[in-house]
């Protein structure tokens, strides 16, 4: 694969000057034996009136897009973290594309720098301190460099996003139907004065012919649009397809148990708990004696199947099994099984729900009320 390169932005303690070194490739170093990532190193020369460190720009040569977690810059022969300068990046750069420059900013460091501050003396090291700061008390060194990013991650409202970016637009819900292939989905726009709504994604796809106010919705599931550094993770989109379909089947599994019997219900609270704790064996009681139980067939029959491999482990691969067939616990229930009773998980899914349209702001403090008490 091709190098990366770099290239240093500066910000000067006393805000004045605004300047950067040359650019220069990251080569390859080592691989992380811990967290297996790869380490990039590369070398700058610097002028030692050169100020704090205030940025990074990065440009990905590779021929794919490249995640970068961090960024540490250390005085020439030092390796020593304390005396480091990290960029927490954690973002994604797309390859080979010159619309997507990228800055990263420290958002605190405190380290040493070599100033000649006479020749006669020598050098000594200096102390510099950075910290996250308020828009109107941005450095002069960065300035531009901020009002850039700010530009990039804003977008302009048009064109349609691509996977690769990073554009946090918003748009209101125009693409809840799909009136071009059934009229019938046609929906109202919600969002604005008329129908107050939270905003999305802007996704700029083009517009329904059958609703031009309608943007038609995207061909899969998968391809609504999400910046680039908000998307699943190859790992969490995984665990998150397996516990979508392991739910599907343990709602399918139990729709089929009790569809040929509409009066079986729970006798109690504690027997919902049930089908979390210990999966179908504490199910609701059934009405017929003769039903096969799920877990014990499945069981056997892979159990049969798999017999040589297992060499004494049926019990615990049965154990296993069954554990597909159980509903994952709520994390809320996990942790207070009771919470849904409570005031405050009340106030929270209500917050959560479309009641924060209805929530108004409090403008009078008065702790007197201002009805009359002879007609209230």
């Amino acid at each position: 694969m091709e190098d990366g390169f770099m290239k240093f932005t500066r910000i000067f303690i006393d805000l004045h000057v605004e300047r950067h070194t040359e650019p220069q490739p990251a080569k390859y170093l080592r691989m992380d034996d811990v967290t297996g990532s790869f380490i990039y190193e590369s070398s700058f020369g610097v002028r030692s009136s050169f100020g704090a460190i205030g940025a990074v720009d990065v440009v990905n040569r590779f021929n794919t897009e490249v995640y970068i977690s961090d960024i540490e810059v250390h005085l020439h022969g030092g390796h020593h973290h304390s005396s480091a300068v990290t960029f927490q990046c954690n973002s994604w750069i797309a390859c080979n594309n010159p619309d997507d420059r990228r800055f990263f900013f420290p958002l605190k460091a405190t380290y040493s720098l070599p100033y000649r501050h006479h020749r006669s003396i020598g050098c000594k090291l200096v102390t510099l301190i950075i910290s996250s700061y308020l828009p109107s008390q941005t450095p002069r060194g960065v300035k531009n460099l901020r009002k850039e990013e700010l530009k990039a991650i804003r977008g302009n409202g048009r064109g349609e996003r691509k996977e690769w970016e990073r554009v946090y637009d918003y748009d209101v819900y125009n693409d809840l139907g799909d009136p071009d292939n059934d009229p019938a989905t046609r929906r109202p726009v919600l969002g604005g004065r008329e129908r107050p709504y939270p905003r999305r994604c802007r996704t700029g796809r083009h517009r329904c012919r059958a609703d031009p106010s309608s943007e038609s919705p995207p061909a899969t599931a998968d391809g609504i649009y999400v910046p680039r550094d908000e998307a699943f993770t190859e790992r969490r989109a995984g665990a998150f397809a397996t516990k979508r379909a392991l739910s599907m089947l343990s709602a399918f599994t139990t729709a089929r148990r009790v569809s040929g019997d509409r009066r079986r219900s729970f006798p109690s609270l504690a027997a919902i708990d049930a089908l979390y704790e210990d999966g179908y064996k504490n199910r609701p009681p059934s009405s017929q004696p003769e039903a096969v139980d799920v877990d014990g067939y499945l069981a056997g029959m892979v159990q049969r199947q798999v017999k040589l491999l297992l060499k004494g482990e049926e019990e615990e691969f049965k154990e296993e099994l069954r554990k597909l067939f159980k509903f994952q616990t709520p994390e809320i229930h996990d942790k207070d099984k009771l919470a849904w009773l409570r005031d405050e998980e009340f106030a929270r899914k209500t917050l959560a729900g479309m009641n924060p349209l209805s929530i108004q702001l409090v403008r009078d403090t008065a702790r007197s009320s201002s009805c009359r008490s002879l007609i209230h």
